[in-house]
Formats: structure tokens, sequence, C-alpha cells
């Protein structure tokens, strides 16, 4: 049977676009519009980025505390995007300062920035930023917390090699008695596994990485006047 070549140009166009309908959401090469970062803060308040792109493509960066952890993309619509610009336009971002101190050291710190061709404005700060730019963190936070997102980079791994994620090695000061200072750390379920010296000042702990992950552990330990030192466990079994 002899085939026409316009069917087999309209049967390889359509080949193509299902093949692109399978291709990963990409931003390369697409101009940010708007993008929000949100700092740690004492507690487990969620640590993550968000970007918005002008071909209607946003990005999650989640780095810790949320239920996405590594780099997510979703397509939201050039319309939503849209929206973003018109409240930033309307807002008149430029005439706010670029810090607002707090008084508040328990809350994240939240930066935006807005992008218009080669010109930005960012405003970073807590509680005390205006209005109309709390509504604008407002409306990326909704995109953030939605659904429909794509994993396309797992999270980079923050332990040395043969590190544990949920084990320390801890030296407390001579005058600390162990047991009694485990029990500060109930809620981390922190457990002495096996004691390193003969002193017993030298120990094996673990913790609860659900609760708490390492690098947080590892600062609380660190602020701790009863620990002399706390460390990876890269050699302890």
């Amino acid at each position: 049977m002899k085939k026409h070549p316009i069917i087999i140009l309209l049967l390889a166009t359509l080949l193509t676009a299902c093949l692109d309908a399978t291709k990963p959401l990409k931003v390369k090469d697409s101009q940010k519009v708007i993008e929000m970062s949100k700092s740690p803060c004492f507690g487990d308040c969620p640590v993550y980025e968000v970007a918005i792109y002008e071909t209607g493509i946003a990005t999650f960066k989640g780095v810790r505390n949320t239920d996405r952890m590594g780099l997510f993309v979703k397509k939201i619509g050039q319309e939503k995007v849209r929206q973003i610009i018109n409240r930033c336009v309307s807002a008149n971002l430029l005439q706010f300062q670029e810090v607002y101190k707090s008084n508040v050291p328990d809350l994240p710190t939240v930066s935006i920035t807005y992008y218009e061709g080669k010109e930005k404005k960012t405003i970073a700060g807590k509680r005390e930023r205006p209005v109309p730019v709390l509504e604008i963190e407002e409306m990326l936070d909704e995109i953030a917390f939605s659904s429909g997102w794509e994993l396309v980079e797992d999270p980079p791994s923050e332990l040395p090699p043969g590190a544990k994620a949920n084990e320390l090695v801890v030296k407390l000061n001579r005058s600390v008695e162990a047991l009694a200072w485990s029990k500060r750390y109930s809620k981390e379920t922190l457990v002495l596994k096996k004691s390193l010296s003969a002193d017993k000042t030298f120990w094996l702990i673990s913790f609860d990485e659900k609760v708490i992950n390492i690098q947080e552990m590892l600062e609380l330990l660190r602020q701790d006047s009863d620990v002399f030192s706390v460390q990876y466990n890269q050699y302890y079994q």
C-alpha cells in the first residue's frame, strides 16, 4: 500500500508531540519573575525556596522540615504568572525598604526578590514587613504547598562518608552524669548506646531522625554547655 507523504508527516508530528509531553519540565533559558526563600528558625520551621518563571513554570527546593526534599518543578500556567506580576506591580514593590528588622528572633527570615527586565527588588524581613509584601508571600506559599510537583533533583547528602544519619559521638564535661544529661533530650529520643571511654565522658548516642535531623541535633548539642565536643559517627558500630 502506498503511503501518502502528508499522512506520514502528520503521524510524525503527533508522535513528536506525544514524546514532548512526557519530557520533564525545564526552566533553562526561562526568565525568572519572582522568588522567595525562608530561613531556619529555632523550631521546626520549613526551610525552602520557590521561584516562578515567565513561561508558567515554578520550582520548589525543599531544604529542611518539608514534605518535599530536593528540587521540584511544576507547571502553574502563564495566567497565574500574570496574576502574580499584577499583584507585584500594584504593590509598587520599589517603594519598600530592602530589610525590615525584627525584635522577634524565633521566626524565619523571608526574602522575596521580584524581577522586572534587568532590574530586581529584594525585600527581606519577618512579620514587620508591609501588608502588600505579606500578601505576595501568601500567594507564593499557596503555590509552594500545592500538589502536582515533579522531583527533578534529589537533595544532596549532608553526611560525610560512612556517617550514620541518627548517631553522633559526644564528649561530655567530666562533672556531667551521662544518664541524667540524656534525659534532657527525651523529645529527641536520645539514647546512650555505648560508652567509649573509661571515665564515662565519651559516648555513642542515637536519636529519632524523624523528630530532628542530624544537622539540627549537632547544632543543639554544640550549644549545650555540658557538651565538650560532638561529631559524626563514622567509626563506631
